[in-house]
């Protein structure tokens, strides 16, 4: 599909704004609404971790407003990463990894994203799996179906060692334990939301139902603007 999609349209490769490639993508059926919107969710996710571990210099991608509905959020993924971190040269056997590194294991977190109930339905539904898993992490028992392998091991692994090793438990469990509560409590509170699909249009949803903007080129039709008078040809 890549292939077809550059060779029917070589202008794009021109484009390096991948939100605007994605929206083109989707309108052209390379992609539909929801694979559109886990790329938006593992795009932010990916760029809060950035800036929060490895560039404090980052411009988002997205508006600051829009950002700060996923901050609870992307301190979970955070952690995570330094539970990766942490246990990444515990994965070794005989010389060799299931994971290249430490980033490669959590960019493996992102496509499962079996811990912060994105897939359990409706809010209440998604409030209930969340409460409940936090409950059997404070209980030292995993929460995280073993269909998510990735995200299995690494609880597996974060609970094994936790109880083995104090300043393990003090530097990932505790945070991590702790960025878990936050989620769930700014979730049902409404500070937080996942993505929101509305009229071809990403948002996330704010306090009071308010839709935020991600912004200026998310629009399915925007992506012409920057192709000036190529737009014809297409």
């Amino acid at each position: 599909m890549e292939i077809d999609f550059y060779v029917q349209y070589p202008e794009l490769m021109m484009l390096n704004n991948p939100i605007i490639l994605n929206s083109f993508a989707q309108e052209k059926g390379f992609l539909t609404p929801i694979d559109f919107q886990v790329f938006l969710e593992r795009r932010i996710l990916t760029e809060l971790l950035i800036k929060k571990r490895f560039n404090s210099k980052l411009s988002f991608s997205f508006k600051p407003r829009f950002m700060k509905e996923f901050n609870s959020i992307g301190e979970v993924y955070n952690q995570l990463y330094t539970a990766c971190e942490k246990l990444h040269s515990f994965t070794v056997i005989n010389g060799n990894s299931r994971y290249i590194s430490a980033m490669h294991w959590w960019t493996l977190l992102v496509k499962e994203r079996a811990i912060d109930g994105v897939n359990s339905g409706s809010k209440k539904d998604t409030i209930i799996k969340l409460k409940n898993s936090n409950r059997k992490i404070r209980e030292y028992v995993n929460p995280i179906d073993e269909k998510f392998n990735h995200t299995w091991l690494l609880m597996e692994m974060i609970l094994r060692f936790s109880q083995q090793n104090n300043i393990f438990h003090r530097e990932v469990f505790i945070p991590l334990k702790k960025a878990l509560s936050a989620w769930v409590k700014d979730y049902e509170s409404g500070q937080c939301k996942f993505l929101k699909i509305q009229e071809d249009k990403y948002f996330a949803v704010g306090n009071g139902g308010t839709l935020i903007p991600i912004n200026k080129t998310l629009s399915l039709t925007d992506y012409e603007k920057v192709r000036g008078k190529k737009n014809e040809t297409l």
